[in-house]
């Protein structure tokens, strides 16, 4: 959101964030930044169990502050599902166009925990009240409660993750194999385990870690790791690059997963389910446990096929560029909001 506001402005629009008072963009940005008022020392007050379920004052102090400037905009955009209801109870739910992302319920109910269970409930509801709809990938067209026509893919900045040299080709007789660090459960336990077998079929065998964020105690038997930080996206593109292989995994599928997009970019071989932009042209696809080991033989041996999916890869990107993306989005929301 940080990059289509950035595109965005450079057009001529005006855009601002709301957030609430305690929050931090994650990236960069050039819109305004505006902080609503937090009411959580209400919720601090409680016992702590009663603290897990402060999401609700999240979402009314959003759509009180959203009520007293809705005025200002012709468009309104939520990429959450609990944003996507503070929209709605602002009363401006005409003007909004929830931009969806990944299917909420989904990721709540893997943290099988009463509040996730809860929040799981509240998620369902937002696709219900929030009717102007885009997704992000094929996928979450028309999926389970989403109701949507449009796809807004998401965007790469091509200056910056840009393909290496020699696509799919190893330099020598260390392989590097990639991830991104994740704490969630459902996303980390994938990679471990076809990374463990790739270490057991080809020993000379490195993993690299970006961000971390991984507990010290999954990381057992994994030999010779390192953790890599990157700082921009200068640097993670680079550690794309520098990657031979990347393992880009998960539970279940989330239509667009950005790791995949950019390792396609890179020109790095890349074993992954199936994602946005992912096919059997690009990627060494796992769709069963059975064939992971088959899999990474192939990776390992078929130098032919490795080099020709990683350009292929490059090639299938191209059309993610954010000054193609940031220009539709728009129009695909001034058609949304018409009907």
């Amino acid at each position: 959101m940080s990059e289509l506001a950035n595109h965005w402005i450079d057009i001529g629009c005006s855009v601002d964030f709301l957030v609430e008072d305690d929050s931090t963009p994650y990236f960069s940005t050039k819109a305004r930044i505006l902080r609503c008022t937090s009411r959580r020392g209400i919720i601090n007050s409680y016992s702590s169990w009663r603290r897990k379920f402060g999401i609700f004052t999240s979402i009314i102090n959003l759509s009180r502050s959203l009520r007293e400037i809705r005025c200002n905009y012709d468009l309104v955009i939520a990429s959450h599902s609990f944003t996507a209801i503070s929209c709605y109870l602002s009363g401006c739910a005409t003007k909004t166009l929830y931009y969806i992302q990944a299917y909420d319920p989904e990721i709540f109910r893997k943290k099988n925990k009463l509040s996730s269970r809860i929040a799981a409930r509240v998620a369902e509801l937002s696709y219900l009240l929030c009717r102007n709809q885009i997704v992000n990938s094929n996928h979450y067209l028309n999926y389970k409660l989403i109701n949507s026509l449009y796809v807004i893919p998401p965007g790469l900045d091509l200056g910056k993750f840009v393909s290496k040299a020699n696509p799919g080709a190893f330099n020598n007789d260390l392989i590097r194999v990639g991830i991104i660090g994740r704490r969630e459960l459902y996303k980390v336990r994938p990679v471990l385990e076809v990374y463990r077998l790739f270490k057991i079929i080809a020993p000379r065998t490195k993993l690299i870690i970006a961000f971390g964020n991984i507990e010290q105690d999954k990381l057992t038997d994994l030999g010779d790791y390192e953790v890599v930080l990157p700082r921009n996206d200068i640097e993670l593109a680079a550690f794309y690059r520098n990657c031979d292989v990347f393992l880009a995994l998960s539970e279940f599928s989330e239509g667009a997963f950005y790791p995949v997009l950019e390792t396609l970019a890179s020109g790095t071989t890349l074993i992954s389910n199936i994602f946005y932009k992912v096919t059997n042209e690009n990627t060494w696809i796992i769709e069963k446990p059975e064939n992971i080991i088959q899999i990474i033989q192939f990776v390992l041996k078929d130098d032919t096929s490795r080099i020709e999916k990683a350009k292929n890869g490059v090639k299938d990107v191209q059309d993610l560029d954010w000054n193609v993306v940031a220009p539709l989005f728009l129009k695909y929301a001034e058609i949304v909001l018409s009907k």
